[in-house]
């Protein structure tokens, strides 16, 4: 099998990702064994996986991008906790494209072939088999399980044939050991869930914010696109219509609030995958007023930039909604299935949410964009 590693040098400096970092606590992390058996419920009793030398660590998250925007700030947390550890991300094939912009955290990216009974990636047993022996190679000192409630993600990372294995384990799923493992916060928020685990873990960690690097060339790349040339010179508000996991909002509620953005006096920028033109043009033929759909004309760079200069973003839940937080840019959430109290902005400040019944009407959704756009021009520079 043709390595699935992406490496970058492994004299990397960690200068450039201005990460404040603290000396190691030598804690124990062999515990006695009248110790082990104790349920870690208080600080002092909780594992401390910073008091080892751990050289090598491998995380899977084998999900898709709101999942791995939700899970930013605990990569910051990693790495602030093992500054000089090499750090390898098993994920979806798409997430190597990750590496070019988290390379201050991720030092690796493994693909992630697929397994029985995970949904995210179809597998291959040849494949799966020489994925295994390929990780088990690397002989990590730790394996984070951060893919969910390991009802079948703990029998895959206990494969890995790490030194420790740590992570999350529902009551009905295998845990590897009882040392390491937390009990899954199912009704917790996304990006709580994982920074408690590192609190667990002894990893502190100094911020909840998500983070989306950009680089010079994404906006070049965007400046290029012949439909950004209308927009460029006023203010525009991006319509993400499409999800994945979520129900689409009705394009017709979409478009009553794009209407409403051009009678504020901006441009509107309709945004998707090319597989969910349908979905913009949709909202384009309800319109009373014209738009700019990018529907397939960007990648996740250029879709960023595009989002980081506009006004307002309004979305479903979906891994747009979730970018929008990541590089700041005044958003709107409509959760029309899923539920916000695991994954709305954590800022409902410049980030607002519109669920429950509210889904039925455009009318909170518009009024929601009004009170952040408000906020913005309000706000201290």
């Amino acid at each position: 099998m043709k390595s699935s590693f992406l490496t970058k040098s492994p004299d990397r400096l960690k200068d450039r990702c201005s990460l404040q970092t603290k000396p190691p606590r030598w804690n124990h992390l062999w515990l006695r064994e009248e110790e082990r058996r104790k349920p870690y419920i208080t600080k002092n009793d909780m594992a401390q996986v910073t008091g080892f030398p751990i050289k090598k660590i491998a995380i899977f998250r084998a999900l898709k991008l709101g999942d791995f925007l939700l899970f930013t700030p605990a990569l910051k947390a990693i790495r602030r906790s093992f500054p000089q550890g090499v750090i390898d991300y098993i994920g979806l094939p798409w997430n190597s494209e990750l590496v070019k912009r988290y390379d201050c955290y991720i030092d690796n990216f493994v693909e992630f072939p697929g397994f029985p009974g995970l949904p995210e990636n179809p597998f291959n047993a040849e494949k799966v088999a020489s994925f295994l022996t390929l990780v088990q190679k690397q002989k990590y000192d730790l394996v984070l399980q951060m893919h969910g409630n390991g009802n079948v993600s703990n029998l895959l990372v206990s494969l890995f044939g790490g030194r420790v294995v740590a992570g999350f384990a529902s009551d009905d799923a295998y845990w590897p050991n009882q040392d390491f493992f937390l009990s899954y916060p199912g009704r917790q928020h996304e990006v709580l869930k994982s920074l408690g685990l590192l609190q667990f873990l002894g990893i502190d960690h100094e911020d909840k914010a998500m983070d989306f690097p950009l680089f010079e060339t994404d906006f070049q790349k965007l400046g290029a696109l012949k439909e950004f040339q209308s927009i460029r010179s006023g203010p525009y508000a991006c319509l993400h219509p499409g999800a994945i996991s979520a129900a689409p909002w009705p394009a017709e509620h979409f478009a009553a609030v794009a209407d409403n953005f051009t009678e504020q006096g901006l441009q509107v920028a309709l945004t998707g995958t090319m597989q969910e033109k349908h979905l913009t043009r949709a909202v384009m033929q309800k319109m009373t007023s014209p738009a700019i759909d990018f529907a397939g004309k960007t990648d996740i760079g250029m879709l960023a930039a595009l989002i980081k200069s506009s006004r307002a973003v309004v979305a479903n839940d979906t891994g747009v909604a979730h970018l929008a937080v990541a590089v700041n840019a005044p958003s709107v959430t409509v959760f029309t299935t899923t539920d916000p109290s695991i994954w709305a902005p954590l800022d409902q400040a410049q980030h607002c949410i519109v669920a429950g019944n509210a889904v039925k009407t455009p009318e909170a959704a518009i009024l929601a964009t009004k009170a952040i756009m408000d906020n913005e021009r309000t706000s201290p520079s």
